[in-house]
């Protein structure tokens, strides 16, 4: 679609109408935008401050949420300036900590956010977790995540885990008899055992209840800052291939 079409017209159906931005790919979208980071001139700012309309008034598609952030960041106009301070501002001021991560909720790319699930050292997430048949069994099986779940609740597992987690996978801290602490998922429980997974090194061990004195429920293993430690662009990228992978 649109195969010659130029940035300037691009960009002005973009800012137009929302159905005149439903028959624009939202790849096209997406590039359209984040090329007016490197567009001089004042056009390119006036472009960046009428999406920011859009966005403020919810008719801008989310996927192209961080493109325009992205654009508006590197821009030097003091009004273009002012309102990325203004939407970061009350994006940090709000209650709800997700917010912060609103604009990775669509828009990614599902065969990056692969190779993040199982290559990416920094998010480690085959060591615990399995898509398809790879990956570690410490956490829960990932592969059909989308047919339980919306992608909200996908982003929110990634970026506060703690907030979220899955039934059938507690963290916990047991105090045995004996006196020996040990902590891990609790991968299934019955009424005479628990089957406990090492966070460590995925070792399995099977605990009689009634060898169980105290029960303490951990946060979740995922590192806390998941987020911040993968970026905006990896996390969205991370949701869209979860929320996608079959």
């Amino acid at each position: 679609m649109f195969p010659r079409i130029v940035l300037a017209p691009l960009l002005g159906l973009l800012i137009s109408t929302t159905s005149a931005q439903e028959e624009i790919a939202p790849a096209q979208q997406q590039s359209a935008i984040a090329k007016l980071s490197s567009q001089p001139g004042a056009e390119a700012d006036r472009q960046i401050l009428a999406l920011f309309d859009r966005l403020d008034a919810h008719d801008l598609p989310s996927a192209c949420w961080l493109e325009l952030l992205e654009a508006a960041a590197v821009r030097l106009d003091p009004a273009v300036k002012a309102r990325l301070a203004a939407y970061e501002k009350s994006t940090n001021e709000s209650r709800d900590a997700l917010r912060r991560f609103r604009e990775c909720v669509e828009g990614g790319d599902a065969a990056r956010g692969r190779e993040i699930f199982l290559n990416d050292p920094r998010a480690g997430c085959i060591r615990c977790h399995r898509v398809s048949g790879a990956g570690g069994e410490i956490g829960p099986d990932l592969t059909s995540v989308r047919q339980v779940t919306d992608r909200v609740f996908i982003l929110e597992s990634i970026v506060e885990p703690s907030t979220v987690i899955t039934n059938g996978f507690p963290h916990v801290l047991l105090k045995l008899a004996s006196g020996e602490m040990i902590s891990g998922i609790a991968g299934f429980e019955s009424s005479e055992e628990v089957l406990l997974i090492s966070t460590i090194d995925g070792k399995r061990r099977r605990i009689r209840v009634a060898e169980i004195t105290e029960r303490t429920a951990l946060p979740s293993a995922m590192p806390a800052g998941f987020g911040q430690i993968l970026g905006k662009r990896a996390v969205r990228d991370l949701v869209e291939f979860l929320a996608t992978v079959e």
